[in-house]
């Protein structure tokens, strides 16, 4: 969380190993829709953002992760990786204003990826279930 980047050789190799699981195991063209609607739909997302408040609330080494977990999960677990990622950011965010109250700002990022990959941990294991 300190450097605040995901590196793309990190990504890359996840999203491939997603790949290969889905084409053994026969469902290429599901894990294909996934990663396709993770990755494009965050990257939406992260550029309407950009375009409202001019300036980047996201990098695409989320965009980049969340396509990878599509790859895993395929399309129908996105919401919910999400769903997750989010609730267990906010809920990160709001812990540790409160410990650092006084050191700190109103506003205040926070690495996003984290919690993304507890979302998609989770969402893959549901699934595996």
């Amino acid at each position: 969380m300190e450097t605040r980047r995901l590196p793309n050789p990190l990504t890359g190799l996840l999203f491939i190993a997603g790949m290969l699981q889905a084409y053994m195991y026969g469902y290429f063209e599901a894990a294909l829709y996934g990663a396709l609607i993770g990755g494009v739909g965050l990257w939406l997302v992260a550029y309407v953002y950009q375009l409202v408040r001019k300036r980047r609330g996201m990098g695409m080494g989320d965009v980049k992760l969340l396509g990878a977990m599509g790859a895993w999960t395929g399309p129908f677990a996105i919401p919910y990786i999400l769903l997750i990622a989010s609730v267990t950011g906010i809920v990160f965010a709001y812990l540790y204003s409160l410990r650092d109250a006084e050191k700190r700002g109103a506003l205040q990022a926070y690495p996003f990826g984290p919690f993304l990959a507890l979302g998609g941990w989770i969402a893959f294991l549901i699934l595996a279930a």
